[in-house]
């Protein structure tokens, strides 16, 4: 039986990878820097690893990843993320029915904890969440599983008693690798490769039905 959900953060709750490209491209354009859209497309999701390893080939003979990761933080800094904005609409009543239903709910995401924080208050889901794990908690990001045995051992629930929502590969595989049911929020702006979901929501509303036919069907 469910118990517990376990929530992605980006791409999941709120729909930030556009608006971290845009912001990612005007500083690109700023240091006269070519880039490829898809080589932007690719970042979504990805790991802190794969992000460095694509800026410092961007910026090659252009300009030190010194320099521009001081003006590119420099901007996070005078302009926080507006994450009010970027909110998915479906998101905070979705929660809300969630925990009314009597579900925990955790957030499990490759960002800092200090921006999860951030986030879920500006945006008020925090008054759901009973856990939050962050990326800089972790040696390895996901597709490492870790992040999520963490959440699986610290919730104190068995692993089939825990569901993960996600959107990204890496964070599919992680939750897969975990031995998480996962249920993927479709997006097919970036390329994601979602195959390995166990099932797939247009909206998070969507994730009460599938949750009550999970448990309908394991009763038979």
């Amino acid at each position: 039986m469910v118990k517990a959900i376990i929530f992605d953060m980006d791409g999941t709750l709120i729909d930030s990878e556009p608006y971290y490209q845009t912001t990612l491209k005007h500083y690109l354009n700023r240091f006269v820097i070519p880039y490829k859209n898809e080589d932007i497309l690719s970042l979504a999701g990805a790991t802190t690893k794969h992000y460095n390893q694509l800026i410092e080939k961007l910026i090659d003979g252009y300009v030190t990843k010194e320099e521009f990761d001081l003006a590119y933080e420099g901007f996070y800094k005078t302009h926080p993320t507006p994450y009010r904005d970027l909110i998915f609409p479906d998101a905070l009543p979705a929660l809300r029915s969630l925990y009314n239903e009597g579900y925990i709910l955790a957030v499990a995401s490759s960002s800092r904890t200090d921006e999860i924080k951030t986030c879920l208050k500006e945006t008020r889901l925090d008054q759901y969440i009973s856990l939050i794990l962050g990326g800089d908690m972790f040696h390895e990001a996901k597709p490492n599983p870790e992040i999520y045995l963490t959440c699986i051992e610290k919730l104190g629930f068995d692993v089939s008693e825990c569901i993960a929502i996600e959107d990204s590969e890496y964070g599919i595989q992680a939750a897969k690798t975990a031995g998480l049911l996962c249920i993927a929020r479709e997006d097919h702006r970036f390329n994601f490769n979602q195959s390995r979901a166990d099932y797939f929501v247009h909206s998070l509303k969507e994730i009460s039905h599938i949750i009550n036919y999970i448990q309908t069907e394991g009763s038979e």
